[in-house]
């Protein structure tokens, strides 16, 4: 309204200066009609300025009004727009966020779940492996007690009839052989092998018979070896040779059960290298 008002009184006095002349030689009347008519002039002038510039004024307060109304609903639609946006954005980087910390828990758990498998492979492995020391050892102790086994050369001295002897013992595992009388008594039930091997001796005088049977409990199996060369003269031959023969038998034996050369020739008949050996090959 101040503009308005500071707008008419500047157009007023612009048409004071225009308009009021210096008055001629005129009556007092006519010079008070005249300016009478001057200020009539001058009032309606000013009236149609007023509402002229009402007009502008209030055309313009319209426009502004329509201008801040269009202002207010273009920033109330961006604002709005902005904060859908903004809430959008806000909600997938949270559920970015979420799946991300989700995805590292997850990779937390598996590593941990690896981790705790590794640990449980390795303690199993190191379970098997003490389990397969310790199988070993058992299967070395049991195979070791399992065993039984001798071999004796050099056949001793001794009657015909009694069991022939051994002068040296190689091996005697289980300790079923005895070098005194020549028997090997068995100490675990099982499945024996024996071998008996005889050679003649060499000799300048007549040795005619080499032989041996493999008995049982002081009784004959029927397994001999027998070497018996003939003579082409009476004054040597064939028996100033060495010979040698060989015989085995698997024999079913228990616990207690005897076994040896029996029925023999005389010792002197032998060779040193003659020998006896027995294995057990399988165990009740």
């Amino acid at each position: 309204m101040e503009t308005k008002l500071m707008i008419s009184f500047i157009f007023l006095a612009m048409i004071c200066l225009v308009y009021c002349d210096e008055p001629v030689c005129l009556s007092r009347f006519d010079y008070d009609e005249k300016m009478l008519l001057k200020f009539l002039r001058i009032e309606d002038t000013v009236a149609k300025f007023d509402e002229r510039v009402t007009s502008i004024v209030q055309d313009f307060a319209k426009k502004e009004q329509i201008l801040n109304s269009t202002l207010d609903n273009v920033l109330i639609k961006y604002a709005d727009e902005f904060q859908t946006a903004f809430h959008t954005f806000e909600n997938t980087t949270r559920q970015i966020v979420d799946e991300f910390k989700s995805e590292i828990n997850a990779s937390k758990e598996k590593n941990d779940n690896i981790r705790s498998v590794v640990q449980k492979l390795q303690e199993d492995a190191r379970v098997i492996l003490q389990q397969a020391s310790d199988a070993t050892e058992e299967i070395k102790k049991s195979a070791t007690k399992d065993v039984v086994a001798f071999t004796a050369h050099g056949p001793a001295d001794g009657p015909v009839s009694s069991t022939l002897t051994f002068t040296t013992v190689v091996t005697n595992i289980g300790n079923g052989f005895d070098t005194a009388t020549g028997l090997f008594t068995c100490p675990k039930s099982g499945l024996y092998h024996f071998i008996f091997h005889l050679v003649k001796l060499r000799s300048s005088t007549r040795v005619d018979l080499c032989q041996c049977t493999l008995g049982k409990n002081s009784a004959s199996t029927g397994i001999i070896a027998k070497i018996d060369p003939e003579d082409p003269t009476s004054s040597g031959g064939a028996d100033i040779g060495s010979y040698g023969v060989s015989n085995s038998a698997f024999i079913k034996l228990v616990t207690g059960d005897t076994v040896g050369l029996m029925s023999c020739s005389s010792a002197s008949t032998f060779d040193p290298q003659s020998s006896f050996s027995g294995l057990l090959i399988q165990i009740d």
